[in-house]
Formats: structure tokens, sequence, C-alpha cells
């Protein structure tokens, strides 16, 4: 997209400098990771109950104890994240004193995936930041690596779909952040993990704004990659864009 330019009231030509809006959607437009947490709590509890050796955590004591075993099992399993629940459920069994056995979850895994099922909240700001933004700037392109039917549906649920131009589904990377981009344009990725939203799209060309979730998976320990901007509210990203502009226009 060529540069366009317009004239001040003093005749004074200066560049238009255009703008291409990227964002990811899970923990970054809403918290998934809260729907994640609560589930995870249940599963526990739920296991918990059904032994007479259990352990009496607090909420905050008890999620780092299912986290351990979840980031265990991603650790070594060939789909990291994405491996069965039931992994997690038996693993978690064995650790509250259960039995080797081939004990019956069926239940409670099943109440588990209903607990996955609720529809997370928005993260703070997102509403109105991406009102503006899109106003200003123009329509989102949303990057998520999960199914571009949950996310549409997501985007209808909370009202945003009027600021998104497309859902891209994809496994994230230098590539893929590549060939999104737009050429003649100042392209801005906005996301919540350090590698797959900054330090791809950075390497792609992009300028990133970090908005940092509440979930820090375990590969993220040795890395190193720098956004350019960190916001705690997302409604800071029309004014970052904003500087981004002024910061092109004196260039």
């Amino acid at each position: 997209m060529p540069r366009r330019r317009r004239r001040l009231h003093h005749d004074l030509e200066v560049r238009d400098v255009s703008i291409a809006l990227y964002t990811d959607a899970d923990n970054t437009l809403w918290d998934t990771d809260a729907v994640y947490a609560a589930a995870q709590l249940g599963l526990l509890h739920a296991l918990s109950a059904s032994l007479t050796r259990s352990q009496e955590l607090d909420d905050a004591a008890a999620l780092r104890f299912v986290r351990m075993h979840d980031q265990r099992i991603a650790r070594l399993h060939p789909n990291g994240l994405q491996y069965p629940p039931e992994l997690l459920a038996r693993s978690l069994h064995l650790a509250l004193g259960g039995s080797d056995s081939h004990d019956d979850f069926s239940d409670t895994l099943l109440a588990y995936g209903e607990s996955l099922a609720a529809v997370p909240v928005l993260r703070p700001g997102v509403a109105e930041g991406m009102a503006v933004a899109s106003t200003r700037f123009g329509k989102f392109t949303v990057v998520t690596e999960t199914n571009e039917g949950r996310c549409t549906k997501l985007l209808e649920r909370h009202g945003l779909s009027r600021h998104v131009g497309r859902v891209a589904s994809a496994t994230k990377s230098i590539g893929s952040f590549g060939a999104l981009r737009q050429r003649g344009a100042k392209n801005v990725m906005i996301g919540d993990q350090l590698d797959r939203d900054i330090a791809y799209a950075r390497d792609a060309g992009f300028r990133t704004i970090l908005f940092p979730g509440t979930f820090s998976p375990y590969w993220l320990d040795n890395t190193e990659a720098e956004p350019d901007y960190v916001i705690h509210d997302y409604a800071d990203v029309p004014h970052i864009l904003d500087q981004i502009q002024r910061i092109e226009l004196d260039a």
C-alpha cells in the first residue's frame, strides 16, 4: 500500500503513514487462562474429593500444583499443551495418593471439558482499544493458532467483529507473519506471548506490543525477545499507534 500525501493548513506536504493492525486472540483479547485455571482447579477438587488421602490447598497453591503437573506432561508429550486431558487427571490422581490403577475418570473429564467450554471474559481495555484503533487506523487482522470458527464466534459474542477485517488461523512462525505482512505499511502486532507473538512478528518486520497475561509457559524461561512496547491495558494501543505514526512522520 503506497504512502499517501496530505496537506496541512499551512500548505506543507507531509507523508500519511499507513498502519496495519494485527492482534493475537487467546489471552490477549480475552482471558482464556482464567477459564483453564477454573477448570483445572475444578478437576483437582473433584479428584481430591474422591480420595480419602487428599491435600487441602488454597486456590493459589492448588493452581501451582496442577500447573506443575500440566507443564511436566507438556514438556514430554509430542503435542505439548494439546496432550489428552486424561494424562493430567491420572497424574494428579497419583500425586494426591491414588493408586496406579485404571480408574474411570470419564465423568470427571466430562465436567472438565464442559468447564473449558466457558466463554472467557475480555481483558482490560479491549473493547475500547479496538474500537478507537480500528476507527483511526483501520480494521484488525486477528492472528490465532486456535480454530477460526471458535475465534469468530467469540469475536461476535463480545461485539468485536466490526473491528476485525480478517481472522488468520495458522501456526505462528516468522514465515506465517511474513506472509501476512502488508507491504508499504507499518505493521504492528499485539500479543501476550514473547515467543510466538513478539519474537516471530519482530523478526518478520513488525513493530510489537506485548500485553502480558497471567500464564507463562515453561518454554518462555529462556526467551529473550524484547517487544517495542509493553502495555497493561489494551486501551493504550491507540496511544502507542499515535507514537509510531509520529516517529515515522519525523523520520
